[in-house]
């Protein structure tokens, strides 16, 4: 029997493949998370400096690398446009 699925719906269960796959992708940035916070910590002051990037906000960028703009974890206060 073939299950439907209406607009707006979810799948409820995940196959063993898909959720080995979410656990790749997951691992995966976490990785690419951790080895761009690395390098950019074992930067000099003045390196982050020219590339635009202060002490404060290489957690920041290291997120946006590795999970992309829209899925970083926000910390802390974030500046505004206007800021």
């Amino acid at each position: 029997m073939r299950a439907e699925w209406h607009q707006g719906e979810t799948q409820r269960s995940y196959g063993p493949g898909r959720l080995v796959a979410m656990l790749r992708d997951m691992l995966r940035r976490r990785l690419v998370y951790r080895r761009t916070l690395q390098e950019l910590r074992s930067l000099s002051r003045r390196e982050l400096e020219d590339k635009g990037i202060g002490p404060g906000m290489i957690t920041r960028v290291a997120a946006e690398a590795a999970y992309g703009n829209d899925k970083a974890p926000a910390r802390g206060r974030t500046r505004s446009s206007k800021d």
